[in-house]
């Protein structure tokens, strides 16, 4: 989860695409929407390779696959081909898709009794990972690099990921026995995955905006050093771990529907807030909330669709097809960054939207049929 992590943290290579390739920066945030694209097709793909490979296999071949997208893309870069680095991220999103599912996977079948190492761990990997990128932007200057320079650093996290790949189908048991089975009734699960399909697009559309291009809309509301703003961002990615570690417990507390619906009223408020008192320290509170909110949609999901599959089989597809709405809220994130990091005027008309979005989720998770599947 550490190594695929980085995928968060696309926005510190996208930030030096206008500089060094000569490109607009709306144009900048492609690589992220190719990767969120190939994210989908991964999570939707993933079961199949699941039940053909298990779930070790299918980790190690995700992690291989990033590790190889790491070399392909600083390769690219350093050859200013921008369609090559948009075709290799492509394929990383596939190599993140498998790697997050198989993961999970694997998690549940090693501590079945233990629902929080399997909230927890896409978040505190994730969190991880993209707090390392961010702040190596920082440690290296990015900034500073031509494109050959930074195209070699960008390879080398490439060969620690096919490294990672390979102590993984060394080190672990093959569990391929583990995840083979027949599916539950589609008829059973259609309705529940549609809606939970909706719910995690909604959720997650927030986080994802705010990863497309983090950097960037990070400086608008800082100062102009870039230096500072690349060494504060990960340690607000804690709050990213912290949701997903506290996720079970909130769900024990307050329940899976009131707890999405403190999750969205309180994103949706703090987004309100930043558009009409725009400021750094109403910016950071704002980032600090849909990060936390994000950690802990992913953690709470993957128990609701377990109690709904009794075999690993039948999870790991219906989880997969699930997630899809990830990838596609990632997607649509990219695309609102590049409409609203041209100014801070359009951020602010961003924020108003989703933050009227967001409130009106809440409100429907507590009060419509969504309650049927988060009881």
């Amino acid at each position: 989860m550490f190594c695929v992590g980085g995928a968060y943290a696309l926005s510190t290579i996208q930030s030096e695409i206008p500089r060094l390739l000569g490109m607009s920066q709306q144009s900048s945030f492609a690589p992220f929407a190719s990767a969120c694209f190939g994210l989908s097709f991964g999570l939707g793909t993933c079961a199949s390779v699941l039940s053909t490979l298990g779930a070790r296999a299918t980790a190690a071949s995700g992690t291989a696959i990033w590790g190889l997208t790491l070399i392909g893309t600083g390769h690219a870069l350093a050859m200013s081909n921008f369609v090559g680095i948009l075709i290799a991220v492509a394929a990383g999103g596939i190599g993140v898709g498998y790697t997050y599912l198989s993961v999970i996977v694997l998690v549940g079948q090693g501590f079945p009794h233990r629902p929080l190492a399997r909230s927890a761990i896409g978040p505190l990997g994730f969190s991880a990972g993209a707090g390392a990128c961010i702040r190596s932007c920082s440690y290296f200057s990015f900034s500073s690099m031509d494109q050959q320079s930074l195209g070699h650093l960008v390879r080398l996290p490439g060969y620690i990921s096919l490294l990672v790949a390979l102590c993984t189908m060394i080190a672990l048991p093959s569990d391929r026995a583990q995840v083979t089975g027949s599916p539950d009734s589609e008829q059973n699960v259609a309705i529940p995955r549609r809606a939970f399909r909706t719910l995690l697009f909604f959720n997650a559309l927030p986080g994802m905006t705010a990863f497309a291009g983090i950097l960037p809309l990070a400086n608008l509301y800082s100062e102009p050093d870039h230096q500072d703003t690349a060494l504060n961002l990960p340690l607000l990615l804690v709050a990213l771990a912290l949701g997903g570690v506290l996720a079970q417990p909130l769900q024990g507390w307050l329940g899976a529907r009131a707890s999405f619906f403190v999750l969205f009223t309180l994103r949706g408020a703090m987004l309100l807030r930043l558009a009409q008192y725009p400021s750094g320290l109403q910016a950071t509170i704002t980032l600090v909330s849909i990060l936390f909110a994000h950690g802990m949609g992913f953690g709470i999901l993957p128990g609701l669709i377990k109690r709904h599959h009794s075999q690993p089989a039948a999870f790991a597809r219906s989880y997969g097809s699930v997630l899809m709405a990830w990838g596609v809220a990632g997607v649509a994130g990219a695309l609102l960054c590049a409409f609203s990091t041209s100014s801070k005027e359009n951020l602010t008309t961003l924020c108003s939207v989703m933050g009227v979005i967001t409130l009106v989720c809440g409100g429907t998770v507590q009060l419509l049929s969504f309650g049927n599947i988060l009881c």
